[in-house]
Formats: structure tokens, C-alpha cells, sequence
């Protein structure tokens, strides 16, 4: 039932992104600035820094690359695409491991310190295993931010939707270079 309902809502809010990619650009930014603001909060095994700071630290980094994401779309989508998946990825290879690397978003996102004013107990400790999967995420995250760039330089995101003389609207198709041939 859970993952049938996940999956229900990923495919009802793919489809609202395709016709809405702008509004989708935006998500990204505000998914990726919330994620980094965790993970900055999570490299330290005590947690010093309480709910509330961290939850004030993310709406700040949010609206940060939210007005960021206009002016420098190309570079804030790469920079989303590759944070989120390489988090994830190594995120994944935790979940298969059972290393722990899972237990620092869980502890980071957790509201128990808000609601009890008692200290809890947290059972997060950076091991040899978890620093590993720590580096592996930002060697994947760097590697893979400067072959997209590579790629994808010079493109925009989105469709291309020109007007026509008879006012509707058409999708722009790419320029097929003719070779030719001697």
C-alpha cells in the first residue's frame, strides 16, 4: 500500500512537472537547498546546533537558491541534479550496506528535541565506513557536476515553444547539421 502510494504521487507530480517544467526547476532548487542544509547539519556526530536553528538555516539556504535559480537556472539545475543523485545514490548503497549513513538524515530531520525538552540519545557515530561514504558522495557529486557541464553546455531546460504568424504555438525543433559529404 505504502509503495503504491508513493509511487502514485511521484507519477501524478511527474506529470504535472511535464506541462509545468518551469514550477518543477523551482522544486528542484527548494529540494536540493533543503537536502544540503541537512547534510551540512549531519557531518557532526552531536548535533550541536538545535531544530529550530537548522529549520531557520534551511528556509534561509532555500530562498537562497530559489532567487538564485532565475538568473542562473543552467548551473542551479546541474548543481540540484547532481547533489540530490549522488546523495541518493550513496543513500541507496547504505540502505543495501547497513552502514549507518541513513541514521544522520533520520536523526537531522528528527522533531523529538522540539517536543521534549529532555536531551535524547543520539546513536549516530561517524565511523571509517560512514567518512567513506561521506567522500564517495562528494567525489560522485564533483565528478559528475563537471561532465554535465561538459555535456550539456550552451542548452537551456524546458521546451522550446515559439509563436507563429496563425498565433499558436509549436514546439521549436533542434537544427539538424547536414554533412556534407566529398
Amino acid at each position: 500500500m505504502y509503495i503504491g502510494l508513493c509511487c502514485a504521487c511521484g507519477a501524478v507530480l511527474g506529470l504535472i512537472t511535464v506541462y509545468f517544467w518551469s514550477l518543477h526547476i523551482v522544486l528542484l532548487a527548494v529540494y536540493s537547498a533543503f537536502l544540503l542544509s541537512v547534510v551540512v547539519f549531519t557531518v557532526q556526530e552531536d548535533f550541536i546546533i538545535n531544530i529550530n536553528t537548522r529549520l531557520i538555516v534551511s528556509i534561509i539556504t532555500v530562498t537562497f537558491f530559489v532567487l538564485l535559480h532565475r538568473p542562473f537556472e543552467y548551473v542551479v539545475v546541474i548543481l540540484s541534479l547532481t547533489f540530490i543523485g549522488s546523495y541518493m545514490f550513496m543513500l541507496g548503497v547504505d540502505m543495501i550496506a547497513h552502514k549507518g549513513f541513513y541514521q544522520a538524515l533520520v536523526i537531522g530531520l528528527n522533531m523529538t528535541d522540539v517536543c521534549n525538552p529532555e536531551p535524547t540519545l543520539h546513536k549516530y557515530k561517524i565511523t571509517k565506513e560512514i567518512l567513506m561514504m561521506m567522500i564517495s558522495t562528494l567525489v560522485i557529486f564533483i565528478a559528475t557536476f563537471v561532465l554535465n557541464l561538459f555535456l550539456h553546455k550552451g542548452k537551456r531546460y524546458g521546451l522550446g515553444i515559439v509563436a507563429n504568424s496563425n498565433n499558436t504555438l509549436e514546439v521549436k525543433k533542434k537544427k539538424e547539421k547536414k554533412k556534407d559529404k566529398k
